[in-house]
This record gives structure tokens, C-alpha cells and sequence, in this order.
């Protein structure tokens, strides 16, 4: 049977790898929600950015729902001073009148022309959607009544919900009809209810007008940007959000690209805490290695040594059966020869009782139990003594000892036996 220790590495670096996966999974698993919190960070940024942007369209749309009804007479006036997002305004009975028509480009007058026409039918069939003020006041009286929920107090907490409430009280009277991604047609009823009101938007600029005033004064554009159509170029980095607008412009949506912000977050140090802790596991493993395998070496080196043992006990009691019986049978007739059997079982039981009281020490240095009789003695004299006992074994395989011993050799303190052995 071969050792266990090639077995033992292949099972320890087996369990290594595994635990480095384990690690893997962990730091991947971590990497992965605090880039959902990043995201989700982002989208907080990202809706305050829509609030704003609503709370702007808001005001707009209720200076023109407020705009008088002689405002729209086509009177001398300069559209040099309307909103950048306004193509035109409009009045309509019986026939179209276009305000300033005198001052706008043709195709800019064109374009009004077509976008009224285009719009006229789904203008018509649309119901006045106008709310008598007190029953909206009521309503509103109402909500404030008893004791509120947790999402009433969050919807009165919220910014950008009382902004869409509001506009959706102060513009209930617009009618609003999308013609493609770029234009919306905004028209109301005149006070009078003899004719219709209203004017052409530019949704592009629209959306370029709130960028300027929600993102570029306050320095925020290099890092979100505003648009009326949606990426379609994923970045690293950069986070991607859609927004539909409240009525009267719900017919639209809103895409904000917003880089990625410089949020201290924990991904370094999770980074070097895995790192730590692959390195920790690394380390707990080979120590554990290592202890195992000492234990393990010193098993095989046991059972070495008892399988040693065996054997040198065998010897000298196989030799001591072997002359004893033929002894015991009268098979010896010579007396030399009984004489020379005689010592060789003789020096066998030497040999075994060395052999015995070899293991016997060996079993108390293990236990720690051997005590030492240190005296003062003669190195030199024990040394003699030593190989008196040894020189009939080594001349029997042919060799010679010579033994010179200095004269000036000092006593020393030693365990004789110890020394002996």
C-alpha cells in the first residue's frame, strides 16, 4: 500500500479550489448588490431630475393655460420673445389665424398651418375637460380630512406628486394632440366659447429648454443629459432612464443619460477583504496540511519502526528456538560445538533484551516519562565498556576495532545508560 500523501494533496487542493469558488461566488454575489444600490441611487437622481423636470413643464403649461384670450389676437407682436420651445400661436373659428403671421418664416408658418390641420378633427371631437373649481377644492378639502395613511403622507411629502396634481387641476381645460415624436398641438376653449385657442410645440426643444434650466445652471449637464429618444448604444458607466410625462402630456417620454457619480461605496474594500480573506483561507489550509501530514508521516514512520522491530526480534529469537532444540533433542554430540551454541543463545538474548529495552525507551521518550540520571563520569571508561560488549559481535563479521582513548579525556556529566545506548 503506497502513501497516503499524494492523496492527501490532491483532496487538500481540491478543498482549496473549492473554497476559492465559494470566495468567487461571495465577491461576485456582494459586487452585484452594491451595484444594485448604485443603480438605485442613480434612479433617486434620476426621478429628481424628472420632478424637476415637471415641476418646469408644470409652470409653463399654467402660464399659458392663464395666457389672456387677447393674447391670441393677431396683433403686432415679436416672436422673437416667445418660449424657444413655441413654433406658434393660434386662433381658430371659422378660419385659421395665425398670431404674428407677418413676422414668421414661411416654413415656420407652414409648419403651424399643417400641424392645426392635421390636428383639427381629434381637436373637435375632444370634450371640454374643463372641472368646476369648487368641486376640485372639495375634493382636495377631503383628502386632508381624518387621520392619513402612509401613502398620503408620502403623496404629501413628495414634491413631484403635488406638482402633477396641481397641473392636473390648472390644466384640465388644454386639450393637447401628439403629431409625431417631435410636435404636440396645445389648444382650449375661449373664454367666450366662440372659437379655439392654442399654440404648436416644439418637443425637442422643449426637452432642450428644461436641460438648460433644470441641468446646465446648475453645472449638472456633463454628467445627465435630457433627450426625446432613448439610447440605443448601452455604455459602461452610464445608466439609462425613461420617464412619461403627466398629462396633458402623457402622450410623451423623456430619456435621461446619467454617467456614472462618484459615490463612495464599498466595492475597494470588499475587494481587499476578499483578498484577505482568500489569502486567510489559503494560509488555514496549507498550516492544516502541514499538520496533517506530519501526523501522517509520523504514522507511516510508527509503523515503520514496529515492522522493524518485528523483524529484528524475529532474528534473534528464531536463532535462540533453532539451538535450543537442537540442544534439547541431543542433536549437539561435541561439547565445543554445545559450547559455542550455548553463547550464541547467549548473545541472542543479549541482543533481544537490548532490542526490548530499546523499544521500552523509545515508549517513555514519547511519553515524556524517561528520567535522566545525570552523573559525573568517565566518557572514555563508558566507551570501553561499549565495545568490549560489541568487539566478539564485530570480529564474528570479520572486522577489528581499534580504541584510543586520551589519557587527558576530562569526566563529564552524562546518563550512562543513555550514553550506553
Amino acid at each position: 500500500m503506497g502513501s497516503p500523501l499524494p492523496r492527501l494533496r490532491v483532496a487538500f487542493a481540491a478543498l482549496g479550489a473549492a473554497l476559492l469558488v465559494a470566495i468567487g461566488v461571495l465577491l461576485h454575489s456582494a459586487l452585484a448588490r452594491l451595484d444594485d444600490q448604485r443603480r438605485l441611487r442613480h434612479q433617486m437622481v434620476a426621478e429628481r431630475v424628472f420632478d424637476e423636470a415637471e415641476r418646469e413643464i408644470g409652470s409653463l403649461l399654467q402660464h399659458e393655460a392663464k395666457r389672456p384670450s387677447a393674447a391670441y389676437e393677431p396683433h403686432d407682436t415679436d416672436p422673437g420673445r416667445w418660449s424657444p420651445f413655441v413654433v406658434g400661436y393660434y386662433r381658430r373659428g371659422p378660419a385659421l389665424h395665425l398670431v404674428a403671421e407677418s413676422k414668421l418664416a414661411p416654413a415656420r408658418a407652414a409648419r403651424i398651418r399643417r400641424a392645426v390641420a392635421s390636428a383639427r378633427g381629434t381637436l373637435d371631437a375632444a370634450q371640454p375637460r374643463r372641472a368646476p373649481r369648487a368641486a376640485v377644492e372639495a375634493g382636495t378639502k377631503e383628502e386632508l380630512i381624518g387621520q392619513p395613511s402612509s401613502p398620503d403622507v408620502l403623496r404629501q411629502l413628495n414634491r413631484g406628486v403635488k406638482v402633477r396634481e396641481v397641473r392636473q387641476r390648472l390644466t384640465e381645460e388644454l386639450s393637447v394632440v401628439p403629431l409625431g415624436p417631435d410636435t404636440l398641438v396645445v389648444e382650449r376653449q375661449s373664454p367666450d366659447l366662440e372659437r379655439r385657442e392654442g399654440f404648436v410645440l416644439d418637443v425637442s426643444d422643449l426637452v432642450s429648454t428644461i436641460q438648460s434650466w433644470v441641468l446646465s445652471s446648475q453645472g449638472l449637464d456633463s454628467v445627465a443629459a435630457l433627450s426625446t429618444a432613448s439610447s440605443r448604444s448601452p455604455q459602461r458607466n452610464v445608466y439609462d432612464f425613461t420617464h412619461e410625462l403627466a398629462p396633458p402630456l402623457d402622450s410623451q417620454r423623456v430619456f435621461l443619460r446619467l454617467s456614472r457619480l462618484d459615490d463612495k461605496d464599498a466595492s475597494s474594500a470588499l475587494y481587499g477583504l476578499a483578498a484577505l480573506l482568500a489569502t486567510a483561507a489559503v494560509l488555514g489550509l496549507f498550516a492544516l496540511y502541514r499538520m496533517v501530514a506530519v501526523q501522517v508521516l509520523f504514522a507511516e514512520r510508527r509503523n515503520n519502526f514496529v515492522a522493524a522491530v518485528t523483524h529484528e526480534l524475529k532474528t534473534p529469537l528464531t536463532a535462540i528456538r533453532m539451538y535450543g532444540e537442537m540442544l534439547r533433542d541431543g542433536m549437539v554430540k561435541d561439547e565445543a560445538t554445545r559450547q559455542e551454541y550455548y553463547a550464541t543463545i547467549t548473545a541472542e538474548g543479549e541482543r533481544l533484551t537490548r532490542l526490548i529495552n530499546n523499544v521500552m525507551e523509545h515508549a517513555k521518550l514519547r511519553r515524556g516519562e524517561r528520567p535522566m540520571l545525570v552523573v559525573r563520569a568517565q566518557a572514555g571508561e563508558v566507551v570501553r565498556e561499549v565495545v568490549e560488549i560489541m568487539t566478539p559481535n564485530i570480529e564474528r563479521e570479520g572486522f577489528r576495532v581499534e580504541l584510543k582513548i586520551p589519557e587527558s579525556l576530562p569526566a563529564v556529566q552524562i546518563d550512562v545508560d543513555a550514553f550506553k545506548q
